[in-house]
């Protein structure tokens, strides 16, 4: 006997069934669970603390939303390296219509992130609209999708990740569409060009392949799967002919990718040795249960495992029971080959590697980016088995799966209990055999306490994984336990069917909502704004900036045993300016990241580098050695100089920005005399061939005063005449000079020179040669000239 209780419960799951039937349902539900998740991005002015945001997607919008407000081009960020064009990185949607609106309309971060939202709802619409060409009820594609959404929230949080999320599934709708004729061909071209461009211009690059590429296997599959010729022909020149419309659309792009890829130290491929880091562990198959965890010795993968535990449970159930739809199977595989690809020392990844085009990529792992799509087809259909027939496959599944997950549980929950009743007799056990059977086989370059720091530092992270404390890690262990119990009352017959689906849809959402909700640090935006003396000062004072030994190593330590709070590390990253961060306030630094920063560009880089890392130096013997290396800093232009050391002579100091003690953090600024100013004309030209090593090494040593090393077999050599330089106008991507020369001269723009310049003198066209390795320089002729430099990669001329 049903009482009203339980009648007015039943309208009610049957009212939000009914809502989640209609075709935006799932869409709308879900993108309400992220709205929530992502709320401190959205709306209180919160950011992550993540490596790749804090030091590159969060600087580029900031450039972006500067840009446009300004009128200026946002395709040449002049704060990166010595200039850098904005949209050649790896898709970080710069050119994007999309993002333009966005940025346009909403101030930074919020703008980045509320992209984010938006790519993550697209990506859950494609999703749905698959799944449901695939007549699977609202529960299935609501669990289905939760999982696609949650495996890309949990890699990571770039806007190059989340913009990929829908391409496949929307692809793999298209073709269904071909193949069932319920959509015109021409329409399906048209609008799956359209996709593409959008997906190309805001993707990383590798996703993309990844995700054009299993859509091409699957229309080809589809294709072969049918019986009438008329209908394979259809699939397969359609598919052709969207690819075609949408490499079309994307040409401009494309064309520039490939032109930098060949300059990069990527050019002609990665090797397997490159391409084989982060794969999938032993440890990472623990991140199924618990996405929490992640160490950095056996659980480091790049992609995400995790989808929540009940998705989990029925991506199980549907890999071990039998799959009469070819499109299923077709999916099993398609998630089964990238788990494959994943793994570390994978034959499957080194057979892929081999493959043109997927050779320009790493990380094994990231094969779960198209592979979790395939995860969400299985689960979806797992859960649309029991919600139609009222029952499951596989007894001894369930026990297995029951017994693995209530063992890991026990163990998670015992070990949290252990560190936290015991962590300091826990620790010392763990210095004493460190000491005792791993530190003689180390290269003991370190001191002792350093070691011990690392060994405490490893023991939190351990520890941070299965915190009591932590609201996800609870929330975490509390999905376990509650899915445990609801599976446990479905086998013994206290609940139906439909039943159970419905709880483990409110059991995932909620649960999922909880462990996303607390993944990521957060920071305040604020400490973007803060200027330090150091920075105030750069910002006044124009000037190439470089930062050497800014990060002291006793800044790694803290009397918080837990590591550095995340508000301090932001701060000593914005005064030390990290890679990427002077774009927030439009300081030019060398350092830069990128990853197809020109090979040029990473040896000067690496030059640095190498001398930050000389093992078993001393601060003092690394100093002397980086001032050695002046007669480079001052034909580069290096002018200023950030340290925590007090590097001296030659170098005057000129402001500082001393940090909370307990954090062991100071930043000075030294000023370099003899840097060479932003254009000059050179005193003395040497003729050098182009792109070697032999420019460089010459610069490293000492030479006469305004010498430049050209590129240029045609150009004038030896002693120039005197030439005045004056600049003009400034801005981004565009210079103005003049120049004046009794007879011939050369002019030197500290701007890096890369394909996609145009130099005018007096409005007529000449070619621009590089000097010193890195600058535009271009031949002025006798009397008053005016110089312009323009920035315009996508003119036909350049694209041709």
């Amino acid at each position: 006997m049903i009482t009203a209780h339980g009648f007015l419960w039943e309208a009610a799951w049957s009212r939000i069934e009914r809502i989640g039937e209609r075709r935006y349902g799932v869409t709308l539900y879900v993108s309400i669970l992220f709205l929530a998740i992502m709320s401190p991005l959205l709306f209180f002015g919160r950011m992550v603390f993540d490596q790749d945001l804090l030091y590159q997607f969060y600087p580029y919008f900031y450039f972006f939303r500067g840009a446009l407000e300004s009128g200026e081009s946002f395709l040449w960020m002049p704060a990166a390296f010595f200039g850098f064009p904005s949209f050649v990185s790896h898709a970080n949607s710069i050119l994007s219509p999309v993002s333009w609106v966005f940025v346009r309309l909403v101030p930074a971060p919020e703008n980045y992130h509320w992209l984010v939202f938006f790519y993550v709802v697209l990506g859950v619409l494609a999703a749905d609209a698959f799944l449901r060409t695939l007549g699977i009820s609202f529960w299935g594609r609501f669990l289905g999708c939760i999982a696609y959404a949650t495996s890309a929230f949990l890699f990571n949080l770039d806007i190059s990740t989340h913009a990929a999320l829908f391409l496949l599934p929307f692809l793999c709708t298209l073709v269904m569409a071909l193949e069932r004729g319920t959509m015109r061909p021409w329409w399906c071209v048209l609008i799956g060009g359209l996709g593409t461009a959008l997906a190309f211009s805001s993707a990383f690059y590798g996703f993309f392949v990844q995700a054009f590429f299993v859509a091409g296997l699957f229309a080809l599959y589809r294709a072969w799967a049918s019986d009438n010729s008329r209908m394979r022909m259809r699939i397969i020149f359609g598919f052709a002919l969207l690819a075609v419309f949408g490499v079309a659309l994307s040409f401009p792009q494309l064309y520039w990718a490939g032109v930098f890829s060949g300059l990069s130290d990527r050019a002609g491929g990665l090797s397997y040795e490159r391409a084989a880091t982060l794969p999938m562990m032993l440890g990472d198959a623990l991140r199924l249960w618990f996405p929490y965890f992640r160490l950095n010795v056996i659980a480091n993968a790049e992609a995400s495992f995790s989808y929540g535990f009940l998705p989990l449970f029925f991506l199980c159930v549907s890999l071990f029971c039998r799959r009469e739809d070819g499109i299923r199977r077709f999916f099993f595989w398609l998630f089964a080959l990238s788990l494959l690809a994943s793994i570390q020392y994978s034959p499957l990844f080194w057979i892929l590697q081999k493959i043109p085009v997927l050779n320009y990529f790493r990380g094994p792992s990231r094969w779960m980016f198209v592979g979790a799509f395939g995860a969400t087809v299985l689960i979806a259909s797992a859960v649309d088995q029991y919600a139609r027939s009222g029952h499951g496959e596989g007894t001894m599944l369930y026990r297995r799966f029951s017994r693995l997950s209530t063992l890991f549980l026990g163990v998670a929950v015992a070990g949290s209990l252990v560190l936290t009743v015991f962590g300091a007799e826990v620790m010392a056990i763990l210095k004493r055999l460190f000491f005792a059977y791993y530190y003689p086989h180390t290269s003991q370059a370190l001191e002792s306490a350093q070691y011990e720091w690392l060994v405490e530092k490893y023991f939190h992270d351990i520890g941070r994984t299965v915190d009591l404390f932590s609201p996800g890690v609870i929330a975490s262990f509390g999905a376990i336990a509650a899915g445990l119990l609801l599976i446990r009352s479905f086998r013994r017959g206290r609940m139906s069917a439909v039943a159970f689906v419905r709880g483990a849809g409110v059991v995932t959402a909620v649960s999922m909502a909880l462990i996303l909700f607390f993944f990521y640090p957060l920071f305040s935006k604020e400490r973007i704004g803060e200027r330090t003396p150091v920075i105030a000062y750069l910002e006044t004072h124009p000037g190439t900036a470089l930062s050497f030994l800014s990060r002291r190593s006793e800044s790694e330590f803290s009397s918080d045993p837990g590591g550095i709070p995340v508000e301090a590390k932001v701060r000593s990253a914005i005064a030390s300016l990290s890679p990427n961060t002077g774009i927030y306030f439009g300081i030019r630094t060398v350092g830069y990241n990128d990853n197809l920063l020109s090979a040029r560009a990473r040896r000067v880089q690496n030059m640095f580098e190498a001398l930050e890392g000389m093992a078993g130096a001393t601060a003092d013997e690394k100093i002397a050695e980086f001032k050695k290396h002046k007669p480079f800093l001052d034909i580069l232009g290096i002018r200023y100089i950030i340290s925590s050391y007090d590097i001296g002579y030659p170098f005057v100091a000129v402001a500082s920005a001393p940090h909370p003690v307990e954090y062991g953090y100071s930043a000075y600024l030294f000023r370099n005399p003899d840097a060479r100013p932003y254009a000059y004309a050179a005193g003395f030209v040497e003729i050098v061939g182009g792109g070697g090593d032999e420019i460089f090494s010459r610069m490293t040593k000492s030479v006469p005063d305004a010498t430049v090393f050209l590129e240029c077999g045609e150009c004038p050599q030896g002693h120039m005449d005197a030439t005045t330089v004056d600049v003009l106008q400034k801005q981004n991507g565009r210079l103005m000079l003049s120049s004046s020369v009794k007879g011939a001269g050369v002019l030197v723009v500290s701007e890096f020179a890369v394909p996609g310049w145009r130099a005018t003198i007096n409005g007529t066209a000449v070619p621009i040669y590089v000097a010193n390795g890195v600058f535009m320089s271009v031949v002025v002729p006798e009397g008053t000239s005016t110089i312009e430099f323009q920035y315009e990669p996508f003119t036909i001329a350049n694209l041709l």
